[in-house]
């Protein structure tokens, strides 16, 4: 109790705190998942892709993208992913004759966004979860 009260003294000690912690000691909730599958892609794409999964925050260390073939696979659960620049990195490297679509369900927002792979760019949609749900057959 009396290092408590210590501790209670300095309370920039707590505003800083907190980032010190591993992340893996946090409790993490899942605010977001990804899924995707883009084939065919070229053999570089897993090394364009790799270093952008230093930004994500997941629940485990579990890979989160993988090449199977000449099929690219996502598979993402957690609360941060750098959707954006992925996006990104997927349209400059991914070539006209790929087909394939991400899917990111935003779960506090309870939204599907589909990027689709169409001729060289992305086609991006939005819809509510409930309405995906409704017409999943399930």
């Amino acid at each position: 109790m009396f290092f408590i009260a210590k501790l209670m003294q300095f309370p920039l000690l707590f505003s800083v705190w907190p980032p010190f912690i591993p992340k893996r000691i946090l409790p993490v909730k899942t605010q977001l998942k990804v899924y995707a599958a883009f084939a065919p892609v070229p053999a570089s794409m897993e090394g364009v892709l790799a270093p952008l999964g230093a930004q994500a925050i997941t629940e485990n260390d579990d890979p989160w993208m993988w090449v199977e073939g000449d099929t690219l696979r996502i598979s993402f659960e957690g609360v941060y992913f750098p959707v954006e620049d992925v996006v990104e990195a997927l349209e400059a490297n991914l070539p006209p004759a790929c087909t394939g679509k991400l899917d990111v369900l935003l779960l506090d927002d309870w939204e599907l966004h589909r990027y689709v792979w169409q001729g060289g760019a992305f086609v991006v949609g939005k819809r509510s979860l409930n309405h995906v749900l409704s017409y999943s057959g399930l």
